[in-house]
């Protein structure tokens, strides 16, 4: 963590000196429309989730040395529509550069966690319009930062970051089946399969699907992510059943899960037929709203040891603080994207290990009964051994007597005869 600490701090201390401004009107389509627009440094008000067009530019300042590198604008998340990068040349003529979640193929400025256009230094400063088409277009992550040339780059080395999220998640999805291969119980298997389905929406939320398998099917990605994302919510709140349906929970319960379920397949299917609109709309409630049915049903469940009721309800609160966190920071300005990103990335990770240590405590008790038991049983098929071991050797010698009394009768019979 010091490291990549440091590394961050010394990129940033690299950067150049760069300033975002949102054209107030949304309406504009075209360049030179966007070229007369008014700027402002806040973006407009929101308008709803659906799919829309905006404009930005970015001023980058001149460079007043010459330097080896080369400037990058980074442009995040992956799912982004289309981006359309215009940048007039040293000639006056406008180059476009595009890029996005929705251009099939394989595109040369996608990298993990978003786009990459690389720039060259100028003099003087640069002006840059970038039209971004997004189901959201609110949540953009904009950067300006040094990209070593090309002769130079090191491949594989652009987000670490996104590796060590990717690799932790492995690791708890790893620890999963582990247990589930010593010891197959029902609530470990739907934690396998819940932490294995949260890696696979990490993997298609960075893009790695779609630079890897996916190139030729953007919408077959976009597509997956958003069912992996409501199917997460409920394997969830089904991994939590499996824990508190352990005990006595309330009445209730089984029927919240239940449409909690329910609203789950009418999101997938409604993500299916191409309505994402009413997706979102339907599962954000969900979302804010299941944290807390499970720590009330928690809580009142009966025949809970305490220190695990704590421990349950502790958990189910910090995951839940966690997605609300992440929902109120992807609310607000662009400012805060990069923490809406980071809380995202620790709600991934923390989820599925508070419920991984959720299911290990559970199952020790489990576990050290089911031991009790088969120490037990050994005990027991251990005295059967040795009680027919010593019934086989009393017959044995019973039999002996019997042959040595036979002999001696035998010669008194015949001598009486």
């Amino acid at each position: 963590m010091l490291v990549l600490w440091l590394g961050w701090m010394l990129s940033a201390a690299a950067a150049p000196t760069w300033q975002i401004e949102h054209c107030t009107d949304p309406r504009v389509k075209q360049l030179p429309e966007a070229l007369n627009c008014q700027w402002q440094a806040e973006p407009p008000p929101r308008k709803g989730w659906g799919e829309a067009s905006r404009w930005l530019r970015v001023r980058i300042a001149a460079q007043s040395e010459p330097t080896p590198e080369l400037l990058a604008l980074q442009v995040q998340p992956h799912f982004l529509g289309r981006i359309d990068l215009h940048q007039q040349s040293p000639d006056g003529l406008w180059q476009r550069k595009s890029a996005g979640s929705q251009l099939p193929g394989s595109q040369p400025f996608a990298v993990l966690g978003g786009y990459e256009f690389p720039l060259s230094p100028h003099p003087q400063e640069q002006l840059l319009y970038l039209e971004v088409q997004s189901q959201n277009v609110h949540a953009i992550g904009l950067k300006v930062k040094t990209h070593w040339r090309a002769d130079q780059a090191v491949q594989g080395l652009g987000r670490v970051d996104i590796g060590v999220q990717l690799g932790l998640l492995a690791m708890v999805a790893l620890l999963g089946v582990i247990g589930f291969a010593l010891h197959p119980q029902r609530v470990m298997g739907r934690f396998v399969l819940s932490s294995l389905t949260i890696l696979a929406c990490m993997a298609s939320g960075s893009g790695l699907l779609a630079l890897t398998w996916l190139q030729d099917h953007p919408k077959l990605d976009q597509v997956l992510f958003d069912s992996l994302v409501c199917l997460r919510l409920s394997l969830w709140v089904w991994v939590s059943q499996a824990l508190v349906d352990a005990y006595k929970p309330p009445a209730w319960f089984g029927r919240a899960c239940r449409a909690l379920h329910g609203t789950v397949v009418v999101a997938v299917a409604l993500n299916l037929l191409g309505f994402r609109e009413a997706t979102y709309a339907l599962m954000l409630p969900a979302l804010l709203l299941t944290p807390v049915m499970l720590a009330w049903a928690t809580w009142r469940t009966q025949d809970v040891p305490d220190a695990f009721r704590h421990i349950l309800v502790g958990g189910v609160a910090l995951s839940g603080g966690l997605i609300l966190l992440v929902v109120s920071l992807a609310l607000l300005p662009p400012w805060a994207f990069d923490a809406a990103r980071y809380a995202a990335w620790l709600s991934d990770f923390v989820n599925p290990l508070v419920l991984l240590v959720l299911v290990v405590l559970q199952q020790r008790p489990r576990l050290a009964q089911l031991q009790a038991v088969q120490d037990e049983l050994m005990r027991a098929r251990l005295q059967s051994d040795f009680e027919r071991r010593l019934l086989a050797e009393r017959q044995v010698l019973i039999d002996m007597l019997v042959h040595e009394l036979k002999n001696p009768l035998a010669s008194i019979r015949l001598a009486l005869a």
